[in-house]
């Protein structure tokens, strides 16, 4: 579905109004992330995550890309990024949850009508499924 020039630039101003970060609430990120080295700036589509399964290097500055285009930027390790955006007629809020939990990967967190996980390991699912949105 394709987004509107005006929608889209509302999107954005509500992106930018509350994307906020902090440490995760309760949930330790998994022991190894010292050893991580850097990736290279990747894109990854939202639901080809669980496909690229362990990164083996932290994802930090990379980005997922959602079907209809809306860009989440992975934090650094540990950091909870939270996304809600609408349209003027509210029937396409949505919220997300995005986490960089180091060797496990990234997982994301996607409310509308219902919530969603995506995550490149089942590790990092569980872990997502145990950090509750801000």
């Amino acid at each position: 579905m394709a987004l509107s020039r005006a929608l889209k630039a509302a999107v954005l101003l509500l992106f930018s109004a509350s994307l906020f970060g902090c440490a995760p609430k309760g949930v330790d990120v998994p022991e190894g992330l010292e050893d991580l080295p850097t990736c290279s700036l990747m894109k990854i589509k939202i639901e080809d995550l669980a496909a690229r399964g362990v990164p083996g290097c932290d994802l930090e500055g990379s980005e997922v890309i959602t079907p209809d285009g809306l860009v989440l930027e992975i934090g650094s390790v540990g950091d909870v990024t939270e996304l809600s955006f609408s349209s003027s007629d509210k029937s396409a809020e949505r919220t997300f949850m995005i986490v960089n939990w180091g060797v496990p990967g990234v997982a994301v967190s996607a409310r509308q009508r219902e919530s969603q996980i995506r995550a490149s390991t089942p590790e990092a699912e569980k872990l997502q499924k145990r950090q509750p949105m801000l």
